[in-house]
């Protein structure tokens, strides 16, 4: 009888002891499934944070599509000596390799009139509703021996009313040639960025500002008033 009793006891010890097993590995079950879950959520969260910090900006993309970086759609241009001007022409939708298409350009600012009839320059002008014109040339100067290129704007009404405004400029860098006048000796080396951006400038501002001075406020640093050439403003 006592074996028994014995034997009783320890059958349901052993069963206590199962059911406990069984709770706690139920338990860790359930906690190692809400661990997984918690690290699930951090883990998307942070990668959502990366996606949203390698995502271009919109100024960014801006600057890629707009060359001139400006709200305006200006083009600023560095000339040598660090004189800076703006247009809203594009020059290097003008360029092509080391040709210069003055013609196009001119014509597309209004200046329809070929003038290329000299061989010292490329020149175009507008007719003005007065029966007086404007014009923008590009000429070669000779003071002594030395050639000065510049560009010249001109407004000429008759031989009392006229006014002229030039600029040499600088002839380090003349890699362009002009391919609106087969005979102009402003081609080949006497043409330099530094002339087209200027050229750029003076088309887009002579129709509407002549008979003033379109230079003066870029380049009244360097006016020199005891020139003998036309261009009163020689830059470096």
């Amino acid at each position: 009888m006592k074996k028994r009793i014995v034997t009783l006891v320890a059958l349901l010890m052993i069963l206590c002891l199962a059911l406990a097993g069984c709770g706690q590995r139920g338990s860790n079950t359930n906690d190692s499934s809400n661990h997984a879950t918690s690290q699930n959520e951090e883990n998307t969260t942070v990668n959502n944070t990366d996606m949203e910090t390698e995502e271009p900006t919109e100024t960014e993309t801006e600057t890629e599509t707009n060359p001139s970086n400006s709200d305006f759609g200006m083009y600023t241009y560095e000339l040598h000596g660090g004189i800076t001007i703006s247009c809203k022409t594009n020059v290097w939708d003008y360029i092509d390799g080391n040709s210069f298409d003055f013609r196009a350009m001119a014509h597309d600012l209004g200046f329809e009139r070929d003038g290329n009839d000299y061989s010292s320059c490329a020149r175009f002008y507008h007719d003005l509703d007065d029966g007086s014109e404007i014009t923008v040339s590009l000429l070669d100067a000779r003071n002594s021996d030395e050639v000065f290129p510049y560009v010249v704007v001109n407004w000429y009404k008759s031989s009392s009313e006229y006014v002229n405004y030039g600029v040499v400029y600088d002839k380090t860098d003349t890699k362009y040639q002009v391919n609106s006048n087969p005979k102009a000796t402003p081609k080949g080396p006497h043409l330099s960025i530094d002339a087209i951006y200027i050229i750029a400038y003076a088309m887009e501002q002579w129709p509407t500002n002549y008979p003033n001075d379109i230079f003066e406020g870029i380049f009244g640093d360097y006016y020199n008033p005891d020139s003998n050439l036309v261009a009163k403003y020689e830059l470096p």
